[in-house]
């Protein structure tokens, strides 16, 4: 009882579209690896991306349905970072002109309603998938070698980035529920947590009770089910509680959530946004959305 716990949630979901978000690949599930790829999702020279329009549709769906302001003129930028599955060695994101701000979702606890504040949304390209083989349990540690299928990079996504209003890991479980509820009433994605559509990062930090500064937080990954969310949390929790307890120090790192061995192992430091070198993306012009357009996608909730 000597510590708050302090929560907030990055989820990523991706958009229900036949097509990726700059170019005409396919985003069906599945399929021979490296199929559903093109130059432009591959990052070839001279590839150049379009904005796909019902993706843009979909992005101001949910914000609407969150009780979002719409970003009337927005923009893309280049989020620089090299991991095998990004063969570009950048992301097509959204920050500093998230399509929508602002908005609010209410959870029902036991001890009433609660209202969850969303910081933003923003539209982006999904990464490719890495296959480690040869180590143990599929992670990179320890394996012989790696191989990466295409198929995935460019599929649309929507991150929703709460701000860190929720206070335990029930709450969290419960806000990534009604989550799922609202993107499957609007149709926007199958919300398959199985197939990897719908993700959950988990920010969480402990601070004394009656103190109104945030502690030092970690970033936990792989919460691909409703109870990985939850235990994943709960155990972060005790871990931080744990080291503070015993005067230790809390690194801003980004942790794996490992179900098999129900403990959390870090994956590295965590990066800060000087890290990725943002800027404005080039090859994508700004854009603006009129009244009667985000009225027209209001029409169809």
């Amino acid at each position: 009882m000597t510590w708050e716990i302090v929560i907030g949630l990055e989820t990523h979901v991706e958009l229900a579209t036949k097509t990726k978000i700059f170019c005409a690949c396919s985003t069906a599930f599945g399929g021979p690896p490296n199929t559903h790829c093109c130059p432009v999702c591959t990052g070839m020279p001279g590839a150049l991306p379009v904005l796909n329009k019902k993706a843009l549709e979909f992005a101001v769906k949910a914000g609407l349905a969150l009780n979002c302001s719409i970003t009337q003129h927005s923009r893309f930028d280049r989020k620089n970072y090299f991991y095998p599955d990004l063969p570009k060695a950048y992301q097509i994101s959204q920050l500093y002109l998230p399509i929508a701000r602002d908005g609010a979702v209410s959870i029902h606890t036991g001890a009433g309603n609660k209202t969850v504040r969303i910081h933003e949304l923003h539209m982006e390209e999904d990464a490719g998938k890495m296959v480690h083989l040869g180590g143990g349990e599929g992670r990179i540690a320890g394996a012989t070698h790696s191989l990466v299928d295409y198929n995935r990079a460019g599929t649309p996504l929507i991150e929703l980035v709460t701000e860190p209003d929720l206070r335990t890991p029930e709450e969290a479980r419960l806000f990534m529920q009604k989550l799922r509820q609202i993107y499957l009433a609007i149709g926007i994605s199958d919300c398959s947590m199985e197939e990897g559509s719908l993700r959950c990062d988990g920010n969480v930090s402990l601070r004394r009770r009656g103190t109104t500064a945030f502690g030092t937080k970690t970033e936990l990954k792989n919460m691909n089910s409703f109870k990985n969310l939850h235990d994943g949390l709960a155990y972060e929790i005790c871990r931080q509680a744990e080291v503070l307890e015993e005067g230790g120090v809390i690194y801003q790192e980004t942790r794996h959530w490992d179900p098999t061995a129900k403990r959390t192992i870090v994956m590295r430091v965590k990066e800060t946004a000087d890290d990725y070198r943002l800027f404005p993306e080039p090859d994508l012009a700004p854009y603006d959305l009129t009244d009667e357009f985000i009225e027209g996608v209001r029409a169809k909730l």
